[in-house]
């Protein structure tokens, strides 16, 4: 009598059901050995498949984290102590002259004669009031009243050390005594001379000045 044996073949369940019992038993030993590095397609693994608190600075490449890589709060922390002053610097290159300012009020230097009579009669000219001035810039003015007795010619000149800078001439044509006002003036600049107002007429005719000024407004 033949007697035949049927085996029959495992269902799929129950083979995949072993092979996670198996998996089971072995625990993380086995896991560990059947993943590697290299079984991992780079760029795969993310944030949240790395365990909270689990990297170590053992694990991080030297030099390879940046400033970008570090919390705001994490580079506030590394922040040392301050400290000691430096050495100050050398002086720095001086820099370009501002633009002048407004000048303020400035007095004018004056001189005064009441009254002197011409009597050069064609010689030198005559001193009539003069001035010392200090060294700068100024503009100056100078004022007289011209007297003739008769036809005569009277020559004036605003002189700064001895230089004409300005002049005037007046002719009294008629027989008669007359007066004229006359006036100067000038921009002048001086190392420190006189400054003066000087006439003289050309014949022996009687003549003169009267409430001459002498004015020197400095500039600069």
């Amino acid at each position: 009598m033949n007697i035949r044996t049927h085996i029959r073949r495992p269902r799929a369940s129950t083979v995949i059901a072993s092979l996670a019992l198996f998996v089971a038993l072995g625990g993380s030993a086995t896991a560990a050995t059947l993943i590697t590095g290299a079984k991992i397609k780079n760029g795969t693994i993310t944030n949240k498949d790395v365990k909270n608190s689990t990297l170590t600075g053992s694990k991080v490449k030297n030099g390879s984290l940046s400033p970008s890589d570090i919390s705001k709060k994490g580079l506030a922390s590394l922040k040392g102590a301050k400290g000691d002053k430096g050495d100050n610097g050398a002086p720095g290159a001086t820099g370009a002259q501002g633009v002048q300012g407004p000048r303020g009020v400035v007095t004018p230097l004056k001189a005064e004669d009441a009254s002197e009579a011409i009597d050069n009669n064609g010689g030198p000219l005559k001193a009539i009031v003069g001035m010392q001035l200090p060294a700068g810039t100024y503009v100056v003015t100078a004022k007289t009243t011209l007297n003739a007795i008769d036809l005569d010619q009277i020559d004036c000149e605003l002189q700064n050390a001895g230089v004409e800078v300005d002049t005037t001439r007046w002719n009294n044509t008629p027989a008669a005594s007359r007066r004229t006002p006359a006036m100067l003036t000038a921009v002048v600049t001086t190392n420190g001379g006189l400054l003066r107002l000087a006439c003289g007429k050309s014949t022996v005719v009687a003549g003169g000045t009267s409430d001459s000024k002498l004015i020197a407004i400095p500039v600069s």
